[in-house]
């Protein structure tokens, strides 16, 4: 019976310390759900096999606000990818993940594709509403059809990375 209560202590331990999230491809302005995309659990993002989201290749490590490439089937940190400085995604290099040229800008609910060491600001990327990731259109960015749709609970960083994908 104590091993019972172990093992039941330790999976409600585990599944409270895992953040998980899946996040869906949406179509149309009215973001109808498609198959499952990535599955986020705890600081690393999976790429999603089939509708059911069952986990396919490891393709991100978070750690803090730098995201790094995964590297080997073990889902281990490899080089930089990204690093997120206050709303501002930049590009980074080595594995010491130095930061280099911006990529992605967050005002409010609207993401605009930045350029340049100081991000400067270009055209609109993507709008935020909701669990709803639409893209942007314009240097207003307006809302377009829909890119993904979120289920659970997410973090700006692996968002971020996961807008770098499309």
């Amino acid at each position: 019976m104590r091993i019972f209560y172990l093992l039941f202590f330790a999976f409600i331990i585990y599944s409270v310390q895992a953040q998980n999230a899946v996040v869906y491809h949406a179509y149309g302005p009215h973001a109808v759900p498609g198959d499952a995309a990535f599955i986020i659990e705890g600081g690393r993002i999976y790429n999603s096999c089939g509708s059911f989201a069952q986990k396919g290749t490891c393709v991100f490590v978070i750690e803090g606000n730098e995201i790094y490439r995964a590297d080997g089937s073990f889902c281990r940190k490899g080089r930089g990818a990204y690093v997120l400085d206050g709303n501002n995604l930049f590009r980074c290099n080595g594995n010491f993940c130095t930061k280099s040229g911006c990529i992605l800008m967050l005002e409010e609910n609207k993401i605009f594709y930045g350029n340049g060491t100081y991000c400067n600001k270009t055209e609109g990327a993507f709008m935020l509403e909701e669990n709803a990731i639409y893209y942007g259109e314009g240097a207003f960015c307006s809302k377009g059809d829909a890119a993904f749709i979120v289920q659970g609970e997410i973090s700006m960083v692996a968002l971020m990375a996961i807008l770098t994908t499309k």
